[in-house]
């Protein structure tokens, strides 16, 4: 469980650092980058368009552009990620140990 807690908090801190980011010679060094990369490989999946899930995993109050939509999305994959990993860990994990989790 800690390391879901440390995933979790490493993501929001990736999130907040994001204006920080440069690109230098087309190549990016930003942390977030790496971390969307660790999130695609962490859930199996490969998104089609990364433009997209910046955006989503990008806090709503944070960009000009209308993220709200964006931003629910971006919890409920951060949520799924966390959830398969409890259940990798533990596959009789209850569905209310799991909601436990998310509210301590």
């Amino acid at each position: 469980m800690q390391s879901s807690r440390t995933f979790i908090i490493f993501t929001i801190f990736l999130i907040a650092i994001l204006p920080h980011a440069t690109i230098v010679q087309g190549h990016s060094f930003s942390p977030f980058s790496s971390a969307l990369e660790t999130l695609q490989k962490q859930l199996g999946y490969t998104f089609k368009s990364i433009s997209l899930l910046r955006r989503a995993m990008t806090h709503a109050s944070f960009s000009e552009e209308n993220n709200k939509a964006f931003s629910i999305l971006g919890a409920t994959i951060i949520e799924t990620s966390v959830s398969f990993n409890l259940l990798s860990k533990d596959v009789d994990i209850s569905a209310k140990d799991v909601e436990n989790f998310f509210e301590g």
